[in-house]
Order: structure tokens, then sequence, then C-alpha cells
């Protein structure tokens, strides 16, 4: 019943004094528009430093048994903390196979998780088991095509 009593008052200001009330509605406008263009200007830079910072890592990821023996860890993924300065902690990512010449996954793991802690410009190579479920008929780790997107990185 507020908000009734608040739109009195305001129709009650707007008709008693209309200079006075369009001179502040105006500036309500401009701080209201002035207050958007910060938030905004904050989100991009924002935005832009998580992807410098992301760029900095680097992960790929293919199927190798020459580097992974192991059957039941069948796929390389190479880590390559590239920043020139900073320690990685650890790197948060997703893990898929594709067909080659497709783009839909065949399969797919989320919320992967590598803790190694590497200095500046050191490369790390680890054996992942291949995600949940079965490979395409005919298919194995090495013929598919893999891709590692990294979610999240954690510096020292």
């Amino acid at each position: 019943m507020a908000w009734v009593a608040g739109i009195c008052i305001a129709l009650f200001l707007l008709f008693a004094f209309p200079r006075q009330m369009a001179l502040l509605i105006v500036l309500l406008v401009v701080a209201a528009v002035a207050v958007v263009a910060l938030v905004s200007e904050s989100n991009q830079k924002a935005a832009a430093s998580r992807a410098r910072e992301m760029a900095l890592v680097e992960i790929t990821a293919r199927g190798d048994m020459a580097v992974c023996s192991d059957p039941l860890y069948p796929v390389v993924v190479a880590f390559v903390n590239r920043s020139p300065d900073r320690i990685l902690n650890a790197v948060s990512f997703s893990l898929k196979a594709f067909r080659p010449g497709f783009s839909d996954p065949v399969l797919t793991a989320y919320a992967l998780r590598s803790d190694r802690i590497m200095r500046p410009g050191e490369t790390y190579l680890s054996c992942w088991a291949k995600p949940v479920g079965q490979f395409p008929a005919g298919f194995t780790a090495q013929n598919l095509s893999w891709a590692a997107e990294k979610s999240s990185i954690t510096w020292q």
C-alpha cells in the first residue's frame, strides 16, 4: 500500500512543481545511465582480464598409446604454464572426444581437475581415463579427435 502513496506523492509533486520534477527526473536518468555504463565497463574489464589469464595456460589432449601405455588411461593431456612469472596451482577442465570431421562429441567428461603445481614455462603430461561411455564402433582413443577446454585456473 505504501507504493500507492508514493505514486500519489510523486504525481502531486510532478504537477505542483513541473520544472523541478523534470530536472529531478533528468538527473535520475543520467545517474542511472552512468551507473549502468560503469558496471558494464567493469564487467568488460573483468572478462578481458580473465581471458588474458586463461590464455596463459594451454591444454591439449590426444589419444596416444606410446605415451599412455595403460589401456585404462589412453588419453594424454598436456598442460603448459605460459605465464612468465606466476606459479600455476590447479586447472579445472573438460575433456571431449570427437569423430574426425564431426562437431558433436561422442564422449565427454566434465569437472576434471589437475592440481599439479607448475612453475612458469613448465609443461606437464599426464594420462587420463577416457570419459564414461563406449567408443563408437571402429574407433579407439588414438583415432578420435580430442579437445580439452579450461573452465578455471588457480594461481599461487
